[in-house]
């Protein structure tokens, strides 16, 4: 293999920054590929240099453009407590810091400011007690130099301890004017201060200021920078100036530890969406996160321009151009029952931010086979793993590092099939409806568990999935094929309008039980907003019954395999009327007419097809794994696409696929889920004889299939823009590359 010498290599990386970009090589010492092309990874000094890429490609993507460390990181982090002083001496942050780069690690989130406390020699605010002469940030920036491990300075603001001196003057304020009486985090010993004084505002400027001009990290991670009501005079002063209107001390009995909610995308209401001081609200929190996000990454960039400034709190449309990078992650429980998938789930969810996403990789059973799985969950949806702990990590970190090409932020997208909007956890509206109890209550929760279920039965027949936030998903679903809704219940007008010109040009539509039922302030409509798509209007409630069952009795491409099966189905079903629709499936039972009630419907609606579900078979999916709704679903988006699935899998176990492009590659992502859903799993049994169609991108041939974990090319046979390839075996992931021309 011919080696290039540095001027080759860059005037390699300038034709792939111009347009051309092929991608088929690794490193100095290997940069042509079997087609000659050039490299988009080079390794020097131990740190990945990526091809640049152009202004227009990024634009075209809606990419930021960063530097390379942070296009595909390798990320490990641990927070600073109070406690862990008590055994920590000199060294110790160092140590941790090779460790770090033997398990093949290249950045470390390391806590340096947490609750008030340094763990740094700082000069500007209190020592964590016990800290000594240890520094925290001085250690691993100079064991970090020598190994090659970028240092990340991890900033809590959301708290201070009761015996920092600015306690007094910067916790919370009830509305009578006293510090309010709830702990921060739950711990005995913080309070929640107020991010809108002035006080705390500056302290704050002068920890970032001290860091960033006496050390040298590479950047800021910020944690909890997040608004609560608060009626210290600077949030009544500037809530009037806002709006010319004294603060309502209602706001006291809404939640006293409101926070505006981090896993979103968009500002989510807070409070009643029926009080039109819950907008007010909204606005003056949303304000306010402007105001310190900007300070916070104008103040690090003005000590240091090329630090990255990385926020725990997903990027707000205001608040973006202050982002370089975010981070998701998944602590609550409930409905999650089977949780094999469940970080995978969040990454999906995460993946469209514009930015690099990092996911913690949180381990419920504490195995090694937990740990890459949850790594490898994160990187098939689109985001880099962030891990906590050493489990797994040199090997998946090692497998990232040497594909990095394959897993580069700023040229991969994923391949816009199906949309799924959704969120992770109530929000205002769903609350309201839940509150008032509209209509009957479900044996699960009522609008969690169809989101999970749904993703668990798409996932489970393998079909790829792109999760949207559901307060904006009109604006980025149109060029998807397909749109599946879960439950979701409260569509604007905007929405609505949206999603019947998309089934009406030709997008199929997968909608169930109160879709559309309810407008944004949580009202019932008389009727479906949708009807006229759905093909049936709305009638009333029936509540569920365990004695009720779903069957199949209908012929159509939907109900395909499901003949003479049925559902036991205990939950409530809406009873409707169609209108033009096709009923395929009924649902019967004691109490309910012998003829039964509709339970699957399909319709054509202009050019586009529907399938509407009355009832809550994604919610028995949640907590109860089912072949039969699983394969209902899967045929349903079958049907709607008129089967243009841009991937196919026939496995004997189940595989969650997801699919990218690089403007010269597809890729492939094969996720291992052959493993118990809820109990801890030592390992994950090898699933055999995989069949498989990848669909290319229109206009382009494939070069060369290969698989990058087992390093072996793959043979294939191509009809007409379908690759038709098998697979012997699947350990636990795989990633298929195909080369496109």
């Amino acid at each position: 293999m011919k080696k290039l010498n540095r001027r080759d290599f860059m005037s390699g990386m300038g034709k792939i920054a111009a347009g051309a970009l092929a991608l088929p090589a690794l490193s100095y010492e290997k940069v042509l590929g079997a087609n000659g092309g050039f490299v988009a990874v080079a390794v020097e000094k131990g740190e990945l240099k990526f091809a640049p890429v152009s202004d227009e490609l990024l634009q075209q993507l809606g990419k930021k453009r960063e530097p390379d460390w942070l296009r595909c990181p390798l990320f490990f982090t641990r927070d600073s407590h109070r406690p862990e002083l008590r055994n920590r001496k000199a060294g110790d942050i160092a140590a941790m810091v090779r460790q770090i780069a033997e398990n093949n690690g290249k950045v470390f989130r390391l806590g340096i400011c947490c609750y008030g406390d340094a763990f740094y020699q700082s000069k500007v605010t209190q020592h964590a007690p016990g800290l000594g002469d240890i520094d925290y940030l001085r250690e691993a920036l100079d064991e970090g130099e020598k190994c090659g491990v970028k240092i990340l300075a991890y900033i809590n603001p959301n708290g201070l301890y009761d015996d920092h001196p600015l306690y007094e003057q910067c916790v919370l304020r009830d509305a009578k004017g006293q510090i309010w009486n709830v702990w921060g985090y739950g711990e005995t010993r913080t309070r929640y201060p107020c991010i809108n004084n002035p006080v705390y505002k500056k302290l704050l400027v002068d920890v970032l200021t001290e860091m960033f001009t006496q050390y040298d990290p590479a950047g800021l991670y910020v944690d909890g920078l997040t608004p609560h009501i608060c009626f210290c005079p600077y949030c009544k002063a500037k809530y009037k100036q806002m709006f010319n209107e004294e603060m309502p001390a209602k706001f006291e009995s809404w939640n006293q530890t409101t926070v505006f909610w981090e896993m979103v995308s968009m500002p989510e209401l807070v409070g009643d969406p029926r009080d039109p001081d819950s907008k007010k609200l909204t606005e003056f929190f949303y304000s306010s996160l402007i105001d310190m996000t900007k300070t916070f990454t104008e103040t690090v960039k003005n000590c240091k321009p090329d630090v990255v400034s990385i926020y725990h709190s997903w990027p707000k449309p205001d608040i973006t151009q202050y982002y370089d990078g975010t981070l998701s992650e998944i602590y609550v429980r409930a409905p999650w029952v089977h949780t094999l998938w469940k970080d995978g789930e969040l990454a999906n969810y995460a993946a469209l931010m514009g930015m690099p996403i990092l996911q913690n990789v949180y381990l419920q059973h504490r195995t090694d086979a937990e740990a890459r799985h949850k790594m490898v969950s994160a990187l098939a949806n689109g985001v880099y793993p962030n891990a906590w702990n050493f489990r797994g990590m040199k090997t998946v970190f090692g497998f990232i590092a040497d594909n990095a090409e394959y897993f580069d932020y700023a040229t991969t997208a994923p391949v816009k099939f199906l949309a799924f909007p959704r969120v992770i956890r109530h929000d205002s509206i769903h609350r309201k409806i839940v509150k008032e109890k509209v209509l009957s209550s479900s044996p699960r929760d009522q609008f969690l568990a169809p989101y999970v279920g749904l993703y668990s039965a798409l996932l489970r027949a393998g079909v790829p999935v792109v999760t949207l936030h559901r307060l904006n998903f009109h604006e980025k679903f149109k060029d998807y094929k397909v749109l599946c809704l879960a439950n979701e219940v409260s569509l604007t007008d905007e929405q609505i309008e949206a999603i019947r010109k998309f089934v009406a040009a030709g997008g199929g539509l997968v909608a169930t039980y109160q879709t559309s039922l309810f407008d944004e302030q949580a009202r019932l409509r008389p009727d479906f907003a949708l009807a006229d798509v759905f093909g049936t209007s709305y009638q009333n409630v029936v509540a569920g019954n365990s004695q009720n069952e779903v069957r199949f009795t209908d012929k159509h491409p939907v109900t395909s395999g499901l003949e003479g099966a049925k559902i036991i189905y205990d939950e409530p079903q809406i009873a409707v009327k169609p209108s033009g629709g096709q009923v395929v499936a009924k649902m019967y039972g004691a109490d309910i007419d012998p003829n039964g009630l509709p339970a699957v419907i399909v319709n054509n609606y202009a050019s586009g097809k529907v399938v509407y579900l009355p009832g809550r078979l994604d919610s028995l999916q949640c907590e109860k794994l089912s072949p039969l709704i699983e394969k209902l679903f899967a045929n349903s988006v079958q049907w709607v696409s008129n089967n243009k699935m841009p991937v196919e899998t026939e496995a004997p176990a189940t595989i969650g696929v997801t699919v990218f492009d690089q403007p010269q590659r597809r890729i492939l992502h094969l996720v291992n889920h052959n493993a118990d859903t809820i109990r801890a799993y030592q390992s994950i049994e090898p699933i055999e004889n995989i069949s498989l169609r990848l669909e290319t991108p229109k206009g382009k041939t494939v070069a060369k299939l290969h698989r990058l974990w087992n390093k072996a090319d793959v043979p294939f046979e191509l009809e007409g823009n379908i690759i038709k390839f098998k697979l012997p075996e699947i350990g636990e992931y795989e990633v298929i590359a195909a080369e496109l021309k």
